[in-house]
């Protein structure tokens, strides 16, 4: 039903992409802990958005001014 190209991952490999999902899972996991559950009203939800962006942003500075994190 689907070429055997569509179900390659070789290229993926070759281009150093992950082959999985498991690092969004991981972040939808962390955000659920987060959130407190795993179907927030929408104001939650924004809120958490909000709060998430601001600690990439964070974490973008402090990357970016060479200091390592534990």
């Amino acid at each position: 039903m689907f070429p055997y190209s569509f179900w390659s991952v070789y290229q993926r490999v070759l281009d150093n992409i992950p082959r999985t999902n498991n690092a969004g899972e991981g972040w939808n996991n962390r955000f659920t802990q987060i959130s407190g559950t795993r179907h927030p009203g929408f104001l939650v939800f924004v809120n958490q958005l909000k709060n998430e962006q601001q600690k990439t942003e964070d974490d973008i500075e402090i990357s970016t001014a060479g200091v390592q994190k534990r």
